[in-house]
């Protein structure tokens, strides 16, 4: 008696779907390699591109790179000290007020705004006050951003009650303090 091969139909459907997977798989991964060819393709168009538009740049002269450095110096020496604010305290004297400053630190750099006012100013102190707004614009790092004068009286006698001086700053930040446990 010949033995004969038997079949199992759920065996065959598995192989079936088996094979449509592999099929399906192949396609998929040849898909996927053709647009990520043609993707390579393009950016190296692009990389070519960007490539011959800087070689048509022309380059940099050492003279350009000098005065940029120059104007790098000039912007850092107009910058002041940390304590920039404090030093313009003492240098006004005990007469002016010194408010206090609100800082704004990024990128170790600082930008502050502040007052410093005095109170009840006879016309013997306007000289004075001159001479703060000078001795303010002489302090690296720096600058008057306003002037504001406030009366009172009536229409015949007016009194000057106060005169305010807003100052702006622009410093190196102070270096970060350790953190102690």
């Amino acid at each position: 008696m010949i033995r004969g091969v038997s079949y199992s139909c759920s065996r065959a459907v598995a192989c079936a779907v088996a094979g449509c997977a592999l099929a399906a798989a192949g396609a998929l991964r040849h898909h996927t390699a053709g647009v990520l060819s043609a993707r390579i393709r393009h950016d190296s168009a692009l990389e070519a591109a960007l490539g011959a538009r800087i070689a048509g740049l022309g380059p940099c002269e050492a003279s350009d790179l000098e005065e940029l450095r120059g104007r790098v110096r000039g912007i850092r020496s107009q910058l002041g000290a940390p304590d920039t604010w404090e030093r313009l305290a003492r240098l006004l004297g005990g007469a002016w007020a010194a408010g206090p400053l609100k800082r704004d630190d990024r990128d170790g750099y600082s930008n502050g705004a502040g007052s410093v006012s005095l109170r009840q100013p006879s016309i013997s102190d306007w000289p004075a006050i001159v001479d703060a707004m000078r001795v303010i614009e002489t302090v690296p790092g720096a600058r008057v951003a306003g002037f504001e004068m406030r009366t009172s009286g009536d229409r015949e006698r007016r009194v000057v009650d106060l005169v305010s001086v807003a100052v702006s700053t622009q410093t190196e930040s102070l270096p970060a303090q350790p953190r102690t446990p």
